[in-house]
C-alpha cells in the first residue's frame, strides 16, 4: 500500500466508528423534538463536559490557534479559555433554569419567551442560523485543508470536507445531542492524546525542546513574541478588546445555549465549567507548532501549518492519527452547529406558520439538517478568511446580545423593542467596520464599538416602549401590559 493512502484508510476507519457511536446513542432513544434537540434534558456530567470540550477545543484549536500564531506572534486570545469557563459556571445554570421552566430548545426561543415577542424570536432565528453556517463553515474548512495537505492534494479539499461532514450529518440525523455527546467523548479522550504526542515530537525535532523553539524564535523573529506581532496587526487594544468580546460572546453562540438546555441538573453545569480549563493546555501547546513553524516552512497558509509541520517529521501512521485527531475536533463542534441551526430553522421560522405536531417537526429537523450542512458547505469552498479571522469577526456579531442576556436575568426594564433596537444598531456598527474596509480606531475590536452603541440605544428605548416586564423571585422574567 502507498503511504499516503494510510491516512485516508484510517481516517474513513475513525469515520465509521464516530458514525457507529453516534447511531447507537440514539437508537431507541429518539421519540420527541426535545429527545433529539436536547438529548431529553438528561445528560449528566460526562456528556456535557466532553461535549462542551468538542464545542471549545475545535478546528479554530487545533488550525487556527497555530495559525494565528504563526502569522501574528502571541497576538492570540490564550486567556479566553481559562476565563470562558467562570461565564459558563455563572451564566450556564441561569440559561439552563430558563430552559427547565419554559420548555425551550433554541437560543431564539429564549429570547421571545422572555421578552414575550414573536418579532425579536424571528430575528433571533435568523441571525442565529447566519453565525451558526458561519461557525459550521470555518470547521468544514478545517477538515478540508487536513485532508488535502495530508494526502499532499490526492484528496481534494472539496471531498475531504465532504466526506467527513456527510458522515457527520448521518449521525446527528439519527442520534441528535445525544449522539454527538458520545462522539465528543472519543474525540475528547483521542484529541488530547495524539495532540500532545505530536507536539511534543515536533517541537522535539526541529528545535530539540521548548527552550530551544524560543530562543532561536527571539533571534530570528522576535515580532512573534510580542505585540503587535509581525504583521503590526494585534495592538494592546485590539488585543484587550477582543478579549473582552470573546468573553462576553462565547456562550452566546446557538448550539451552546442547547448543551445547558440539555444538562440533567444546573450542578452538572457547574462541574463541568470547573474542569474546563484543563484542555487550555492544548491551546498552549498548539500554539507552540505554529511558532516551530515560523522559522521552518516560511510563507505558507497560516491554517494548514499545523498540518504541514507534522507531515516533515511523522510516520504516516501517526499523520493518520493526527489527520483523524484534528477531525473529531471539527466535526464535534460542527455537529453542535448543524444540529442547532436546524432547530432554529424549523422550531422558530417555520414552526410558528404551520403549526407542525411534534413528530413531523421532529422529522422536519432530522432532514433540515442536511440542508444547513449543504449551505455551509458552499460557503466553506469560498474560504473567505482565515480560521481565526472569521471567528473574531462573528465574534463582534454574537457579543451583541449579551446584554439582552443580562438584562434577562438582571434588569427587568429592558423591553422586547429595546433589544431589537440595539441589537440593530450594535450589528450595525460592527458590519460598518467589518465589510466596509474602515479601520477602528484606537484599533479596538468592533465588537465593543458595537456595544457602544446597543446598551445605550437599548435601554433607551425600553424606557420609551409601552411594556413592563416584571420578574419573579427567580430571575426568569414575564410581560405584562400597562
Amino acid at each position: 500500500m502507498n503511504h499516503w493512502l494510510i491516512v485516508p484508510v484510517f481516517v474513513i476507519g475513525f469515520l465509521l466508528l464516530s458514525l457507529y457511536l453516534g447511531i447507537r446513542a440514539g437508537k431507541g432513544r429518539i421519540h420527541t423534538t426535545v429527545d433529539h434537540v436536547v438529548a431529553g434534558r438528561k445528560l449528566g456530567f460526562l456528556l456535557v463536559f466532553f461535549v462542551s470540550v468538542g464545542e471549545i477545543y475545535s478546528s479554530v484549536a487545533f488550525l487556527g490557534q497555530p495559525g494565528w500564531a504563526y502569522e501574528h506572534g502571541v497576538g492570540m486570545l490564550l486567556p479566553v479559555g481559562t476565563f470562558i469557563p467562570l461565564m459558563a459556571f455563572w451564566l450556564g445554570p441561569k440559561i439552563w433554569e430558563a430552559g427547565q421552566a419554559r420548555g425551550l430548545i433554541t437560543q431564539a426561543q429564549f429570547f421571545g419567551s422572555i421578552y414575550q415577542s414573536e418579532a425579536l424570536r424571528s430575528c433571533a432565528a435568523v441571525l442565529a442560523m447566519v453565525g451558526l453556517i458561519a461557525y459550521l463553515a470555518v470547521q468544514m474548512m478545517g477538515g478540508g485543508y487536513i485532508l488535502s495537505v495530508t494526502t499532499r492534494g490526492r484528496i481534494p479539499y472539496w471531498l475531504g470536507a465532504l466526506l467527513a461532514f456527510s458522515v457527520m450529518g448521518i449521525y446527528v440525523y439519527v442520534g441528535g445531542l445525544r449522539g454527538i455527546g458520545w462522539v465528543a467523548v472519543l474525540k475528547g479522550i483521542f484529541m488530547a492524546a495524539v495532540g500532545v504526542y505530536v507536539v511534543f515530537r515536533v517541537v522535539r525535532h526541529f528545535y530539540g525542546g521548548i527552550n530551544a523553539l524560543f530562543t532561536q524564535l527571539s533571534q530570528y523573529s522576535p515580532a512573534h513574541l510580542m505585540l503587535p506581532g509581525p504583521e503590526h496587526y494585534v495592538t494592546y487594544t485590539f488585543w484587550s478588546t477582543s478579549l473582552l468580546v470573546s468573553l462576553g460572546a462565547f456562550y452566546m453562540w446557538p448550539h451552546l445555549f442547547a448543551n445547558f438546555y440539555g444538562a440533567e441538573s444546573a450542578r452538572v453545569i457547574r462541574r463541568q465549567a470547573i474542569f474546563l480549563p484543563l484542555y487550555n493546555v492544548l491551546i498552549f501547546l498548539f500554539m507552540l507548532v505554529g511558532f516551530a513553524g515560523v522559522l521552518v516552512v516560511p510563507s505558507i497558509k497560516p491554517d494548514t501549518v499545523m498540518v504541514e509541520m507534522v507531515m516533515r517529521i511523522a510516520p504516516f501512521w501517526l499523520v493518520a492519527f493526527f489527520c483523524a485527531g484534528a477531525l473529531s475536533a471539527s466535526m464535534v463542534t460542527a455537529a453542535a452547529c448543524a444540529l442547532a441551526a436546524a432547530a432554529t430553522l424549523g422550531s422558530d421560522l417555520l414552526q410558528p406558520r404551520l403549526m407542525w405536531p411534534d413528530a413531523r417537526l421532529r422529522r422536519a429537523i432530522q432532514v433540515l439538517i442536511f440542508f444547513v450542512i449543504g449551505v455551509a458547505y458552499i460557503v466553506a469552498l469560498l474560504q473567505p478568511a482565515t480560521i481565526v479571522f472569521i471567528i473574531l469577526t462573528a465574534y463582534g456579531f454574537n457579543v451583541q446580545w449579551f446584554p439582552a442576556t443580562l438584562a434577562a436575568f438582571y434588569y427587568r426594564k429592558v423591553t422586547a423593542e429595546g433589544v431589537l433596537a440595539g441589537v440593530a444598531a450594535g450589528f450595525a456598527v460592527v458590519a460598518f467596520f467589518v465589510f466596509g474596509h474602515v479601520s477602528p480606531p484606537y484599533g479596538i475590536h468592533p465588537g465593543c464599538l458595537g456595544l457602544g452603541a446597543n446598551v445605550p440605544l437599548m435601554l433607551w428605548v425600553s424606557r420609551f416602549t409601552a411594556s413592563v416586564r416584571v420578574r419573579g423571585h427567580n430571575g426568569i422574567s414575564r410581560t405584562c401590559d400597562t
